[in-house]
C-alpha cells in the first residue's frame, strides 16, 4: 500500500537483533518500529540477582542494536515499556500507538522475549487487524493464521464452503471465474430471497460475485487478472482459507470430494 505506516511491533527478546533483518525482509513496507519491553529490563540488582541481570542487559544491548539497524535505513525506532508484564498491561501502549496512527497497518513479532507480553501482542493484533508474525528454523519469518471470520458465519451460507472445497482441490490450483461459477451452480445451495418471498433456484452472477467478494474479504480466497486475458479472473484459496475449510470439514466429519465432483 503505497504512502501507508507499516508500524512493526517487536517483543524484546535477547537476540532480537539477529532477525530484526530477517523482519525487513520477509515483512515489506516496515516505516515504523516499536519495541514493547517489560520495564524491569532497565532495573539493576546485580547482588541479588546476577543471572537476571546478565539476561537485562542482553535485551537493553539488543534493542540498542535493533535501532542501530533501523536508524541508516530511516525507519524510526522506539521503546515502550510496561509495567506489570501481563496480557493487559501490553493494551496500554498498542492503543496509543493506534491512537495516534488510526490508518496503519501493523505487524507482530511475537518470536522472543516475555511469554505473557507475546501473548497479548497475539491478542490485540486481532482486534487491530494485524498480523502476528514468527521466526522458523530456516531464519524465515512466517504469519500466525488465525481466521478473521467465525466458523458459524461461513456455515451460514453452504456455498461458501463449495467453493473453498472446489478451490482446495487441488492446493494451490487457479480456477478461472467462470469454470468456479458453472461447477458452483450445479450443487448451489438456493439462499437469495425474490421479492415474492420465493427463491432463486439457479446460482445468478451478481450472486456468485457477492459470494466471491465476501470470501475475499475475509481473506479465504484471492483473485488476480488471469495473465494473457482481457481482464479475466483467476481465484486461488489463501493458507487461511485452506485452513478454515480442513477445520470445518474436520469438525462435519465431511470427506474430501463432498461437492459430488470428481477432481
Amino acid at each position: 500500500m503505497d504512502g501507508q505506516e507499516h508500524i512493526h511491533i517487536i517483543s524484546a527478546g535477547g537476540t532480537i537483533q539477529t532477525i530484526y533483518p530477517a523482519a525487513l525482509r520477509d515483512i515489506p513496507g516496515i516505516t515504523h518500529t516499536v519495541i514493547i519491553v517489560k520495564e524491569d529490563v532497565y532495573v539493576n540488582k546485580p547482588r541479588s540477582d546476577p543471572e537476571g541481570q546478565v539476561a537485562r542487559e542482553a535485551v537493553r544491548d539488543a534493542i540498542e542494536k535493533v535501532k542501530a539497524i533501523a536508524r541508516p535505513l530511516g525507519i524510526p525506532c522506539t521503546t515502550a515499556r510496561i509495567s506489570p508484564d501481563t496480557i493487559e498491561s501490553v493494551r496500554t501502549p498498542l492503543l496509543a500507538i493506534l491512537h495516534d496512527h488510526p490508518d496503519a497497518r501493523f505487524s507482530f513479532d511475537i518470536t522472543q522475549g516475555n511469554r505473557l507480553i507475546c501473548l497479548g501482542l497475539l491478542a490485540i493484533s486481532f482486534w487491530m487487524e494485524g498480523d502476528a508474525y514468527y521466526l522458523t528454523p530456516h531464519i524465515r519469518f512466517r504469519k500466525v493464521l488465525v481466521p478473521k471470520v467465525p466458523s458459524r458465519d461461513i456455515l451460514a451460507n453452504q456455498n461458501y464452503l463449495t467453493i473453498l472445497e472446489l478451490l482446495s482441490m487441488p492446493v494451490g490450483k487457479g480456477w478461472l471465474r467462470e469454470t468456479l461459477f458453472n461447477e458452483v451452480k450445479e450443487v448451489y445451495h438456493p439462499i437469495r430471497k425474490r421479492g415474492d418471498g420465493g427463491v432463486h433456484r439457479e446460482l445468478q452472477q451478481a450472486t456468485f460475485s457477492r459470494f466471491l467478494s465476501t470470501l475475499e474479504t475475509w481473506g479465504l480466497i484471492r483473485g488476480e487478472i488471469n495473465p494473457g486475458s482481457t481482464g479475466e479472473k483467476i481465484y486461488r484459496i489463501t493458507p487461511e482459507g485452506e485452513m478454515v475449510f480442513r477445520i470445518i470439514s474436520a469438525r462435519q466429519k465431511t470427506p474430501a470430494g463432498s461437492t459430488g465432483k470428481n477432481f
